[in-house]
């Protein structure tokens, strides 16, 4: 049964890189979504490496802010917004990019 479960995950990995690779060649948004992606890519060497004061303090700001928000439901717990807090983040950065082109492009 294993086995079987790693041939199905594999080809499903398959179809999305080719979907991806696909909306990288022939969308607007694809073609930025995929320049993310390469750097992503070229940048996972660096993530061990120290980053700036400002960069982490800009950090714990925001993810000072975003929890106060996020435990300020009644069934929230510590444990749930560690699980959460890489989605929000990327979240965040995605709708602010979204902005920035939205007032670039006009």
């Amino acid at each position: 049964m294993g086995l079987l479960n790693r041939l199905r995950e594999h080809r499903e990995r398959r179809a999305y890189e080719r979907n991806v690779k696909f909306r990288e060649k022939h969308t607007p948004y694809g073609v930025m979504y995929g320049q993310v992606l390469a750097y992503r890519r070229n940048n996972q060497q660096s993530l061990g490496k120290p980053k700036s004061p400002e960069r982490v303090a800009a950090n714990n700001e925001m993810k000072g802010t975003v929890r106060e928000a996020f435990m300020s439901h009644p069934a929230a717990t510590e444990q749930d917004f560690e699980r959460c807090w890489p989605d929000i983040r990327d979240e965040i950065f995605k709708q602010y990019t979204m902005k920035v082109l939205e007032i670039m492009c006009t």
